[in-house]
């Protein structure tokens, strides 16, 4: 059975929505030690702490679960969250779903949307703010959906080529490209929609409501 878990990070906290639609009695869950604060307003059961832990007051790490790991490092040439992500790739992780990932520090954001694409040979793998969910895609995927919702893709590859099916604004092998042309809100037409690229990496922008709707518990997919 595939591993998987969940990352809290250390930007905008998420809301109840938010927790309720990731939360999973089999994920791991695993808190950057900026995001400890929230983790404990908000009850999440915390099993792994990572980070160099600069953020955590002694009292908190007094009163951490002794059944948890705190898991220290010095090193400073990666974020918290990508020591996290470390950590599970190394842990045999094949599933991740990140939150906590976007607001507060706009460069953290785009540190955090960068690892998305890094990582995304690596695992399943998406953030879930709390407007959106964004999926890393490279070569083809295929989503489930229902007509009428609203999607936005993204490259970052001057040589981007996209096709698109069942959305109502079709690529066939187009360029998409941050500065050039991108897709924002376009929409579907069925109950499923497939992006393909020329092995380039998009980011893939839907709408957190929509996939609530559906009421699909498999976040992937």
């Amino acid at each position: 059975m595939d591993k998987s878990a969940i990352i809290y990070a250390n930007g905008e906290k998420p809301s109840d929505k938010v927790i309720k639609f990731i939360h999973s009695d089999n994920a791991l869950s695993v808190c950057t030690d900026g995001a400890l604060h929230y983790c404990r307003a908000l009850n999440i059961a915390v099993q792994v702490l990572i980070g160099d832990l600069d953020s955590v007051s002694n009292e908190e790490l007094a009163v951490f679960p002794k059944s948890g790991r705190v898991i220290k490092f010095n090193r400073q040439d990666d974020t918290d969250l990508e020591k996290a992500l470390r950590f599970l790739l190394d842990e045999n992780y094949s599933q991740v779903t990140i939150t906590g990932a976007v607001g507060k520090r706009f460069d953290h954001t785009l540190a955090n949307l960068s690892l998305l694409i890094k990582y995304m040979d690596c695992f399943s793998l998406c953030i879930v703010t709390n407007h959106s969910v964004l999926y890393p895609v490279k070569n083809e995927q295929t989503f489930y959906c229902t007509p009428g919702e609203i999607v936005s893709f993204y490259g970052f590859m001057a040589d981007t080529r996209v096709t698109t099916n069942g959305l109502a604004y079709p690529l066939d092998d187009e360029i998409i490209v941050l500065g050039e042309r991108d897709s924002t809100s376009n929409v579907t037409t069925g109950d499923s929609f497939t992006i393909s690229t020329n092995d380039r990496p998009l980011i893939v922008v839907r709408q957190l409501n929509s996939l609530i709707r559906m009421k699909r518990k498999q976040i992937f997919g």
